[in-house]
């Protein structure tokens, strides 16, 4: 899933949550249940460090996408920080991924092989090429994030 995706489903969970732990817990968890499900990753085998826009791209993207959200449909204070809390949480794993793919932190390991482990499909596979039938559950599942963000 994209950082857009995860970003928005985090800020369901902090929405509709008022307890922040356990809003960090279920937006955690909600990363590697959206990581089940098939989706393109944009980031390949000939990806270096240069390509770093990508991801920071998406998370600029997915950041807007839920303050602009916010802006017409302004929580409460307490949504406010938890919406932050899903939305941190609820990318952390894809960032602890990028530390250990990119600057060798040996010690997130095991973290990465479970993060590995929840794809339906191993890394750099065609199933999980940059592709529209792969991207279109990404952008129900956002679609989805959003009617709930604006209705709930």
């Amino acid at each position: 899933m994209t950082i857009v995706t995860h970003a928005l489903a985090g800020a369901v969970i902090g929405k509709n949550i008022n307890d922040p732990y356990l809003t960090a817990g279920i937006a955690l968890t909600s990363h590697f249940l959206l990581d089940t499900i098939r989706h393109g990753e944009y980031i390949s085998l000939k990806s270096s460090i240069k390509d770093v826009w990508k991801p920071l791209l998406d998370i600029f993207i997915g950041f807007s996408a839920v303050f602009i959200i916010f802006y017409f449909f302004p929580p409460t204070d307490l949504q406010l920080k938890n919406i932050v809390i899903g939305c941190i949480f609820s990318i952390l794993p894809d960032s602890i991924t990028f530390f250990y793919w990119k600057l060798n932190f040996k010690f997130l390991k095991k973290i990465i092989d479970f993060h590995n482990w929840v794809h339906r499909y191993p890394r750099f596979s065609p199933e999980r090429n940059w592709t529209f039938k792969n991207l279109k559950n990404d952008i129900l599942v956002s679609l989805i994030a959003i009617i709930i963000i604006i209705f709930s």
